[in-house]
Formats: C-alpha cells, structure tokens, sequence
C-alpha cells in the first residue's frame, strides 16, 4: 500500500496523457478486533487488515471532455483462516477475484476502474488462464473495467495482454528490486539446491531479504521444472524437475 501511495501523487503520465490525483484515500478491510477472544494481544496486531487504496484519477488538460479513472487497490489475504490456524497456503481463487470484478463493472458508470489485487497468497492457474483469455477482456474491458494481480511472493503481475490500461500500468504496480542485489540471492539459492531434489525454504532464509528471497525460490523453482509446495513440519519447499 504504501509504495502504491508514493506512485500515485499529484499526476502520472499513462498513454501518452496526462492524469491528476483528485483523491487518493486508504481504508481498512477488515476488522480485526472481532479475533479479540480468541487471540493475544501480539497475534492479533500481527494479523493483515487487508487494506485497499482508493484513487480518483482525472485526465489533465485545457479543452474538451476530461477522462477519469477509479483505481481501487486491495491487499488480499484470508484472514479468518490466519486467525484460526495461523497459516494460509492456499492460493486465491476464481470466486474470490470474481466477486471484486463484479462489484467492479456493477459501480463503474463514466469512468474506467482499475482493480489492482495483491495477495502472498498467490493465484491458481485457472485465473491465468481466465484473465488472459478473449471472454474475460469482452466481459471486463468493454465494461470499463480493467484488472492487474500482483503476487507479493513472486513478483508477478498478470493482466490481460489486450488490455492497454492495465499494461500502461504494470509499470507502477510491478515491484521494484535491484537487479545486482537480486542475482546474488538467486546464485545462493541455487548453491544450496546443487546436487539436491528439494530445497526447504527455511534453508535459503540466510540469501537476503525476505521479499527477494522469495521471488528467487519461486523463480528458481520455475526455471528447474519444478514447484513449491508446503508441507507439513518443514512449510515451503522447492522440489526440482516434478512439473508436468
């Protein structure tokens, strides 16, 4: 949320134009304090509030009609299931994009909105294929409404290749990384996989960052045919040369 904040202040340029930011407000999504009886103090400040931005956008210039854009940007986990068991590893799927999508065409009238979701949960394949598909861009992007996900883990954004808007603005939404910095983490991680079918993730802590280390097991994982599951007793593991 916070780094989205500091993209959208005061204009932005975005297919060849220029926007300027009337409103930029962020909001809570889900109250916490209803885990109160049933958690500590800690555990339940911990818990994510599943925080969204909202963005009123309106094209910058002298003369004629003024395009406006709504940019609404949601940070997605389940949090019920982090209250009662402390972990989710499951990745978002169809129905819970679906029902923001549609809450989305349903309220957008004269001006085009711009559904961002990030999740650490990541994305089932089915959405991939969903959001990059001919229906979704008739369905969605004739209805004024354009999509990007973004999964925190891997730093992969998908949205749909026909969509102008949503590809103007990958940019601002895709996470930043130094490179150099990047290759290091994935050269270590790599080091530790060597002559190795599976990798721990509690193993690779020691490479970096948590936020780049995590994109490097994920994108290691892809580039060796492989997955990264969670497994009881040991959480995320990188098993190599397993995907079909």
């Amino acid at each position: 949320m916070g780094r989205l904040k500091s993209k959208f202040k005061n204009e932005i340029k975005l297919l060849g134009k220029t926007y300027k930011i009337e409103e930029l407000n962020e909001k809570i999504g889900e109250d916490v304090s209803k885990f109160a009886s049933k958690l500590d103090e800690k555990t339940l400040k911990n818990l994510p509030e599943n925080r969204y931005l909202e963005v009123k956008i309106k094209e910058k210039k002298l003369l004629g009609s003024k395009e406006k854009l709504f940019l609404k940007a949601y940070y997605l986990t389940r949090v019920d299931k982090l209250a009662d068991y402390g972990f989710d590893t499951d990745p978002l799927e169809l129905a819970d994009i679906n029902a923001y999508l549609v809450d989305a065409r349903d309220s957008s009238k004269n001006e085009r909105t711009i559904l961002v979701i990030a999740t650490p949960l990541g994305f089932e394949e089915r959405i991939k294929k969903y959001v990059n598909s001919d229906q979704f861009h008739q369905n969605f992007y004739s209805e004024n409404v354009s999509l990007l996900l973004l999964d925190v883990e891997t730093g992969e954004v998908i949205y749909n290749p026909n969509d102008k808007y949503a590809k103007a603005l990958a940019p601002l939404v895709r996470m930043e990384l130094d490179e150099e910095v990047y290759a290091k983490v994935k050269e270590c991680i790599r080091g530790k996989l060597s002559e190795r079918d599976y990798l721990p993730f509690e193993e690779v802590k020691d490479c970096g960052d948590e936020a780049y280390v995590k994109k490097a097991f994920y994108e290691v994982a892809n580039e060796e045919n492989g997955v990264v599951k969670y497994i009881d007793g040991f959480g995320l593991v990188l098993m190599k040369g397993v995907r079909k």
